[in-house]
Order: C-alpha cells, then sequence, then structure tokens
C-alpha cells in the first residue's frame, strides 16, 4: 500500500467533536475513525549486523497509568513524537486492525490514540467492546 491515506474528514471530525462535545459530533468522529487508514508506529530491536528483527508496537502511558496505543493521521503527525527515529517504522492500518490489537484480553491497552502531539483524542477499550 504505497499511496497516502488522506485522513482529512478525520482531522475534521475531531476537531469538531473537541470544540462541541455532543452525541452527533462524537457519532461522525466514530464514522470517521472507521474509515480511515492511520500510521501506527513500531518500533524494532536491531541485531549486531544492524538488520532489524523484533517490532513492538508503540504506546503512549498516561500519568494515570493508562496505556494507548499510538496511531496517527499522517507522517506529520508520527514525526511530532518520534522525529526522525530509525528504530521506528511505520503500519498503515484499518479500524478492524486496530480494535483487534487493543481489545485482545492481553493486550494491556486501554485504548488507542489519536496524533498525540496533535488533536489528542484517546478511543477508550471499552467503547469498542460490544455493548451488552
Amino acid at each position: 500500500m504505497n499511496k497516502t491515506p488522506d485522513n482529512t474528514k478525520l482531522v475534521e471530525a475531531m476537531k469538531q467533536f473537541k470544540a462541541v462535545r455532543t452525541v452527533i459530533f462524537q457519532e461522525e468522529f466514530y464514522k470517521a475513525v472507521i474509515d480511515a487508514t492511520l500510521y501506527v508506529p513500531v518500533t524494532v530491536d536491531k541485531n549486531q549486523s544492524g538488520d532489524k528483527k523484533n517490532g513492538k508496537l508503540c504506546a503512549l502511558k498516561t500519568p494515570d497509568g493508562k496505556r494507548y496505543l499510538s496511531v496517527f493521521t499522517s507522517l506529520d503527525e508520527l514525526r511530532k513524537s518520534y522525529g526522525e527515529r530509525d528504530d521506528v517504522m511505520t503500519m498503515l492500518q484499518n479500524f478492524v486492525f486496530i480494535r483487534e490489537i487493543v481489545t485482545k484480553e492481553n493486550s494491556g491497552l486501554d485504548g488507542f490514540i489519536i496524533d498525540e502531539k496533535g488533536e489528542n483524542i484517546a478511543i477508550p477499550r471499552e467503547e469498542m467492546l460490544p455493548k451488552e
């Protein structure tokens, strides 16, 4: 997948939702998240020969001890958090993949956060689980 995703709709929905926190704007935001293709950073260890091997998804730990998977709407947003580090690679993923990672029973994640140094909106794990 070499095409750069256009997440303009998601960015606008995040701004609207942050400005006016109503159910309608929340629904529009969630619809945009489901339709988006997001950058998911992975840190990779290098072995002694410089080859990249084991990778770990990047997570943000909040002051209250919660852990959120970091995802980004663009490479510019990703660079705000990780700069040009050569140990960070990115994957383009959709919401289905992200939800699967976050909701795994042993993931240790409390949700995911979009553009942590930009719009900075978190979606808690509970919001991704089926309603009872």
